[in-house]
């Protein structure tokens, strides 16, 4: 009898505890090289890809100048509400006529691939480089 008691009240104390537990994600930054247009006009491409089977939550996507300066994006579709990418779709953030830069990306998933893709005015990919941890 005792020992029925001690285990009912032992489960009871410990379901709620599992019961409530909660598993955060662990956010993911990326950062690519920085490129160089070599004095060409060129447009740099941030392109933030979830290749997994949910949604992803993205935080940031930014571009730098070599110096680090945070450059103002003329276009950004990653962190505009709601801010998630779909699953295995992109997003991109990019700036025309950049001389250096590269970027950084902050997402809820390691489930996402980063590359910064610099272009030409007829938008043929120049080089392209990805981001690593």
């Amino acid at each position: 009898m005792v020992r029925s008691t001690v285990a009912r009240a032992l489960v009871t104390a410990v379901v709620p505890l599992t019961a409530t537990r909660t598993v955060a994600n662990a956010a993911l930054t990326l950062t690519t090289p920085a490129v160089d247009s070599a004095g060409s006009p060129a447009t740099g491409d941030c392109v933030l890809t979830n290749i997994s089977a949910s949604p992803v939550l993205v935080s940031s996507v930014q571009l730098f100048d070599g110096f680090g300066a945070a450059i103002t994006p003329d276009y950004d579709d990653c962190t505009l509400p709601p801010a998630t990418i779909p699953a295995h779709s992109s997003c991109h953030v990019y700036k025309f006529s950049i001389p250096n830069a590269y970027c950084t990306a902050t997402a809820s998933s390691p489930k996402v691939r980063l590359s910064f893709n610099l272009v030409d005015g007829g938008y043929n990919t120049i080089v392209t480089v990805p981001g690593t941890k």
